[in-house]
Parts: C-alpha cells; structure tokens; sequence
C-alpha cells in the first residue's frame, strides 16, 4: 500500500479498525511468503537427496575400480547416473574427463563422412580431395557419460554431482533460517494485533465508564 493508500484507510476506518487492518494484511502476505519458502524448500530437500543418492552410486563404482588388482580397471556409470546427469533439469555440468582415441568404427564413419562431401567431377580432383583428408586415427575425443571410467574420470563426475548436492544443502539451510525468521514475524504481528484488540477494548470501555 502506498503512503496515500494508507492516510486514507485511516481516516475512513477510524485508528483501532485501520491498525488492525494493516496487522492483518502484512500477516497474510508473511503467511503466504513463508508458505512459498517451503515450498520451495522442500523441492530443494528432495533434490539435494536425490543428488547424494547420485553422488553415492558413483562413489560405489569407484570403489569397485579401486579395490581392483588392475590398475588399469574401468567401469561404466550406472544408467540412473547418466539419465540424472543429461537431464538439464538438474542443472550438472561434467568438464574435465579424459580423452580418448576413436574407434575403428569411428573413424570409418568419420572418413566415410568426409568422402561423402566430395563435389568435384573428375578423378583428378577427387584423389586431390582424398589426400587432404585428416587423419581420423590420430584424433581424439573426450570420454562420454556411457564409456568406461577409470578412477581419476569417476572422480570428476563424482565431484561435479557432490557440488550440486552441497548447494542444494546450503539452500535448505538458508531456506530454514528464513523461515525461522518469518515464524517469528508472524508471532510478534499476532502479538500486535491482540495487544491493539485489547487497548481498542480498554479505550471503549474508558469512554463507556466516563459517559
């Protein structure tokens, strides 16, 4: 409400009926405030729980890998990670895997790609075409989600779902102090307004008694 907005519900509503206005409008917006924050909080918690339970699937494949006797182990991500970590909902970011090298399959399909794209018309120009291609073999790719892992890549995943999960924390924590906040708001303006309905009482009945 604005400054005007206000003079006027006082003067139209009289000073007990338009204080007791006021407490209750600004109690409903705090109650619908805070009802909004749990909700939200909540959503958080679910998530955040939902995160470590990722977080922990991921620590039991890299302990798999390294209780191995090869040191060279690998294992793949369990498929609930991979949809968790792709799905842009959850907001997970994976940067730092290793490279690879393609496979055989890959660089077929690479060279197959690029001798797909010829456009000349004479076989002079297409063995001119065929000796600029680059050599495929020699590329490499960062590891995806679905390829074996060994430890040093779990790890990167693990640590990138962890951050998640430890901000969701931090958010259900933030969430808990202002909720706290906003409850003891809400007590100090029934508080208010029951010590206003009592002096609007008290003052009634001085005039009553003086009349």
């Amino acid at each position: 409400m604005t400054r005007e907005e206000v003079i006027q519900l006082f003067e139209k509503l009289g000073v007990f009926q338009a204080a007791l206005t006021m407490l209750s409008y600004m109690y409903n917006a705090q109650s619908a405030l805070s009802i909004s924050m749990y909700a939200d909080m909540n959503e958080a918690s679910k998530a955040s729980t939902t995160a470590q339970k990722m977080a922990n699937l991921v620590d039991a494949k890299i302990a798999d890998v390294q209780s191995s006797s090869d040191k060279n182990a690998k294992t793949r991500l369990h498929q609930e990670v991979i949809d968790y970590i792709n799905n842009p909902r959850n907001g997970i970011t994976i940067s730092g895997l290793t490279e690879k090298k393609l496979t055989d399959d890959q660089v077929k399909e690479k060279m197959q790609e690029y001798l797909g794209k010829f456009s000349g018309n004479s076989s002079s120009s297409y063995v001119e075409y065929v000796s600029k291609m680059p050599d495929f073999s020699a590329q490499r790719i960062q590891t995806s989600l679905t390829d074996e892992m060994g430890a040093g890549d779990l790890q990167t995943v693990k640590a990138a779902i962890s951050a998640k999960a430890n901000n969701l924390t931090t958010t259900v924590n933030n969430s808990q102090l202002s909720i706290q906040q906003m409850s003891n708001t809400l007590n100090l303006l029934t508080s208010a307004r029951s010590d206003m309905q009592s002096l609007q009482y008290r003052t009634i009945s001085a005039i009553s008694f003086g009349k």
